[in-house]
Formats: C-alpha cells, sequence, structure tokens
C-alpha cells in the first residue's frame, strides 16, 4: 500500500518502481506470475477440498452399512420372536 502511494505522489518513487516493473519484464510478467501462484494455491485448496469429500463419503458409507446391519439384526430379532409366539 505504500509503495502504490509512493508512485502516485513521487516522481522519483514512480520512476523507481517503474523501473524495477521492467527489469522483471513488464506488467504482463507480473500477472503471469501472480496467476501461477495463484493456481498453485487453488490446486491446494482444491486438493484438501477433494481429500475432505472422500473422507465423508466413507463415513457415509460406513453410517449406512452400520444401519443396514442394525436394521438386520432387529428383523431376525423379530423374526423369531414371532416364530416364538406361534407355538
Amino acid at each position: 500500500m505504500q509503495n502504490a502511494l509512493s508512485r502516485r505522489l513521487g516522481p522519483i518513487a514512480a520512476s523507481e518502481i517503474d523501473n524495477r516493473i521492467a527489469a522483471i519484464g513488464g506488467q504482463h510478467a507480473i500477472s503471469m506470475n501472480v496467476s501461477a501462484q495463484a493456481l498453485e494455491t487453488f490446486r491446494l485448496f482444491e486438493g484438501h477440498l477433494n481429500a475432505t469429500q472422500a473422507s465423508r463419503l466413507l463415513l457415509l458409507k460406513e453410517i449406512n452399512g452400520i444401519e443396514v446391519f442394525r436394521s438386520s439384526r432387529q428383523m431376525s430379532k423379530g423374526q423369531a420372536f414371532k416364530r416364538a409366539n406361534r407355538r
């Protein structure tokens, strides 16, 4: 923020900043560098999101498996109870 303010207010600072930008390769080179860094950050974030989603899906499958197991056990107990009361 201070550099931007100095560039606007002081011709010496503006000249120095313009020279640094030109030495790097110009505004386009800076934009490409910023884009590359943003892409790296995005990919890292996307990787975390994908890992979280995979963990969530595994947990839901496990919960579903437990519910199916419990319901099958309850049905077995219910059927055994019905058989016992038939006699």
